[in-house]
């Protein structure tokens, strides 16, 4: 076994040596429990997904490779945007001296969402599966850190206490170790616990060594949604990534893409109150747009504009937020705005990101005609007649937008429902949808249910869609 493991273990050992819950006292409260949620069966539900990768996401705030690199991270704040992202299961790292982790982490991110959560931790005693067996609802072994009876041990107490068990490896010795046991659930740890270097082919070596009944979770390095197209064509389908989310914890478009392999927009626009914005962005909306345009009905003023924006910012809410204006700027532009959509003739510079709207076919077609690298805005298309200047609520035909779609990071409005966001998806493959009267119940007035089918409806759509 590697020092760093040899250090690690023996300060694990002092710090079991130096607990002050009596073992009686973690049986007394196991013996209580009645919530554990599946670890195992939630990978493969994910497994079976057309496309879908079943991604462990892990709270971790540093490592011996790299120190402390997530110093400010918030575990209820990262597992509701896990769950909300799609991932399968979650895992916290509890070993507090090399990964800076805590029981309080892994307990206050369980509390806060329905994913089966894993402690990560380097579990060497019966003290230990005890602890995880009153807290956590799977457990990790590592091979390379236990003699074969203990893990055949530990094995047997963790899941007769009702646990699920990851048994890591990360060598043909390591899987040697464990092979008479035929373990159901495997990590294979793609980092060199030696020298700490990272090997992605180490999971193609690996998987033909694990029979189809056995789960193989691949771990480590994993960077971006190539590297796990590359695992799957190992035919491997469950990951566990740490150290890539935990230095993004709050980029929705990082695990979406990890998880579905595309990221899609929500953007709902005509927001009119403080309260609305938040439920929205709460329920998935990765923009809200706010109209400064009397003649809209969901035009508001400079005062409720601001608002809005202070509202948002109290709720620690980092989703993009769009002003939406027609023919002129405003005169002042809130900190907060991200970017300015803009309908008809706005002359440059505008002060920000602009959201360019395009409505009429010959825009559209010049469009199409130009270099694609002369171009590098984000585009809302919406060719409906109307006599506002938004989607005024009209489906077209979305096919017609895929060739523009296939250029530009297009949203596509007009007539966009929960009922019709597949179809939309479908014929023109978009980067996302603004929607506004589709997910209402009166001008400017938010349907939230309405809001909460739509995100269902594009999640659903990812899944279905994107990978056939």
């Amino acid at each position: 076994m590697p020092d760093i493991l040899n250090e690690i273990v023996a300060r694990r050992r002092k710090d079991i040596e130096a607990k002050t819950i009596a073992l009686s006292e973690l049986k007394a409260k196991h013996r209580e429990r009645t919530d554990f949620r599946p670890f195992r069966k939630s990978l493969q539900n994910h497994m079976t997904r057309p496309g879908m990768a079943a991604v462990i996401a892990e709270i971790k705030r540093g490592s011996p490779a790299k120190g402390l690199f997530a110093p400010d991270l918030e575990p209820i704040v990262c597992a509701k945007e896990y769950e909300f992202c799609g991932a399968a299961c979650l895992s916290v790292l509890t070993e507090p001296h090399y990964f800076y982790g805590s029981l309080d982490d892994l307990t206050a991110a369980r509390n806060v969402c329905g994913l089966p959560v894993l402690q990560k931790d380097f579990i060497i005693s019966e003290y230990q599966v005890y602890e995880s067996a009153v807290h956590a609802d799977a457990m990790l072994l590592i091979a390379r850190c236990l003699a074969p009876h203990q893990l055949a041990d530990l094995y047997a107490l963790a899941t007769e206490l009702g646990l699920d068990v990851l048994v890591e490896v990360c060598d043909e010795e390591d899987i040697d170790k464990i092979e008479p046991f035929h373990f159901s659930l495997i990590g294979i740890n793609h980092r060199n616990l030696c020298t700490m270097s990272i090997d992605l082919e180490r999971s193609h070596r690996l998987v033909s060594r694990f029979t189809s009944d056995q789960t193989v979770v691949a771990a480590s390095g994993i960077k971006s949604r190539s590297d796990i197209d590359t695992l799957m064509s190992a035919g491997i389908r469950s990951f566990l990534v740490g150290e890539s989310l935990s230095v993004r914890p709050n980029d929705r478009s990082f695990l979406r893409q990890l998880v579905y392999g595309k990221y899609f927009v929500v953007k709902i626009c005509g927001i009119t109150s403080p309260e609305t914005a938040i439920a929205c962005l709460e329920a998935g909306a990765d923009m809200i747009g706010l109209v400064h345009y009397p003649p809209s009905p969901r035009h508001i003023s400079p005062s409720q504009i601001h608002e809005i924006l202070v509202a948002v910012e109290r709720a620690g809410l980092t989703q993009h937020i769009v002003l939406v204006v027609v023919d002129q700027l405003p005169d002042e532009i809130h900190p907060r705005i991200d970017y300015i959509q803009i309908h008809g003739k706005i002359q440059p510079p505008v002060p920000m990101s602009g959201i360019h709207v395009v409505k009429d076919y010959e825009t559209f077609t010049h469009l199409l005609k130009l270099p694609m690298e002369t171009q590098s805005h984000l585009y809302v298309l919406e060719m409906s007649e109307g006599l506002l200047p938004g989607g005024n609520g009209e489906a077209w035909d979305w096919s017609l937008a895929r060739p523009f779609c296939e250029r530009y990071p297009t949203l596509i409005a007009g007539g966009v429902t929960p009922e019709n966001v597949t179809d939309v998806i479908r014929l023109a493959n978009p980067f996302g949808i603004d929607i506004s009267s589709g997910v209402e119940s009166a001008p400017g007035v938010k349907d939230m249910d309405k809001v909460k089918c739509l995100i269902d409806a594009v999640h659903l759509a990812m899944i279905t869609l994107t990978h056939h």
